[in-house]
């Protein structure tokens, strides 16, 4: 898996001259700027607040779909894509949050501030719980496109 998340985004101009977004792979994830600018400065506010409820209600977390040229796309901050791997592992292995904070040796609420994407984490901290479900992070720098 790629550890870096960048979900396509839709600007849509309004009659008002405001531009409405949304995110075809999370529907629930809308919001709108005075100006395309500032509609791209809220939407990856909005997209993060999206995730996160979608990690609250315990639901799966949508793949980014690939965008096509020239579409704007919102890049998720790698803690947050590396607290979201490790959310999508925790479901993958059907083990539950108290079940892996058991084996860390750690309280259940630490592993809920792992999984908090408004939460400050060690980054060493989810990869030890990957490892513990036989995951291994990797992270890639390479030349910039």
């Amino acid at each position: 898996m790629n550890l870096k998340l960048s979900y396509p985004v839709n600007l849509i101009s309004q009659e008002d001259g405001s531009w409405l977004v949304t995110f075809d792979d999370i529907p629930e994830a809308l919001t709108e700027g005075k100006n395309r600018k500032e509609a791209m400065s809220e939407a990856g506010d909005c997209l993060l607040a999206a995730l996160g409820g979608y990690m609250n209600a315990d639901r799966d977390i949508p793949h980014p779909s690939y965008s096509k040229k020239g579409t704007e796309i919102i890049v998720l901050p790698i803690l947050v894509s590396a607290k979201i791997a490790l959310y999508r592992a925790i479901r993958e292995s059907g083990i539950s949050k108290a079940g892996l904070a058991r084996k860390m040796g750690v309280s259940g609420q630490e592993i809920e501030n792992l999984l908090d994407p408004d939460e400050r984490s060690d980054i060493d901290d989810i990869d030890d719980a990957l490892a513990v479900l036989g995951k291994e992070m990797e992270i890639e720098i390479r030349n910039a496109a």
